[in-house]
């Protein structure tokens, strides 16, 4: 569901959906408020002064982030020479408190999986372990061609080749409570525009339109549009201030993460 508010020149647009096994499991009323509420707080958003700040990615725009460069887990990348993690397994390429999963096995979840598109068991993978690239995601092709095994990551389609593909990605919880995640001055960013025009999997520069709250020790002190949120994703990996101790399911229950704290972030308003 979608709301659009208009007052004079003004007007904003917010979105957000549910899923659920059973239809009776829905709630089209909280939906509908929800979306509501989200549009009228944003509406009348400003610019923020053009700075470095630490930044929060609300859980959607955190998912739909690391969903945008997980080409940093593809075997099938490597092995075309377009990832740029294709010989760092084994080094320290992000955050010693970091560690990313791919869960299959989460039944909560809509990307649950007993076995890939070629029926080869699924099963958690640790990608990476502790800020170390522990592993990449192979077929059956891209497993003979680095001379290793399938990690059950076969994605095919009735007309597509052979490719890979994560099932559910999951981040490992932190240890930071939520007074201390919240703790100070930072930016919740609920909404990022130009996504995929505005990122480089490969080099991992990005530069996008942004929406969100000016927050200070968990009070939202202010709305903000209208700003561009820049920056390198594999070295914001190394620049966690840091990692909730709380997983969230996104709402299409695809990833399951905990909100992190990205240090250093340039904001341009």
């Amino acid at each position: 569901a979608y709301a659009l508010i208009e007052d004079g020149e003004k007007n904003a647009m917010e979105g957000s959906g549910q899923v659920a096994r059973l239809f009776s499991d829905l709630d089209k009323t909280s939906l509908i408020e929800k979306v509501y509420q989200d549009t009228l707080n944003i509406l009348s958003g400003e610019p923020v002064p053009s700075a470095h700040y630490d930044v929060i990615f609300e859980k959607e725009m955190q998912v739909s982030l690391f969903g945008l460069f997980s080409v940093m887990f593809s075997g099938k990348s490597a092995k075309d020479g377009i990832n740029p993690m294709r010989d760092k397994k084994g080094e320290s390429i992000a955050d010693p408190r970091l560690t990313i999963l791919d869960r299959p096995d989460l039944v909560d979840g809509f990307g649950y999986s007993l076995f890939d598109d070629e029926g080869t068991p699924a099963k958690a993978v640790e990608l990476i372990t502790d800020g170390t690239l522990t592993s990449l995601i192979h077929n059956s092709m891209t497993a003979s061609y680095f001379e290793s095994e399938s990690t059950g990551h076969a994605t095919r389609g009735p007309r597509s080749t052979l490719s890979v593909g994560l099932h559910q990605l999951s981040i490992k919880a932190g240890a930071a409570d939520e007074k201390e995640l919240h703790s100070g001055k930072y930016l919740l960013l609920t909404d990022l525009t130009g996504m995929h025009s505005g990122a480089n999997a490969i080099s991992g520069e990005f530069s996008f339109g942004a929406s969100g709250y000016l927050c200070e020790d968990g009070e939202r002190l202010q709305p903000v549009r209208n700003i561009t949120v820049a920056g390198n994703f594999y070295e914001m990996l190394q620049t966690i201030n840091l990692i909730g101790n709380t997983q969230h399911w996104n709402w299409q229950r695809s990833a399951l993460m905990p909100s992190i704290r990205f240090a250093d972030v340039a904001i341009s308003g």
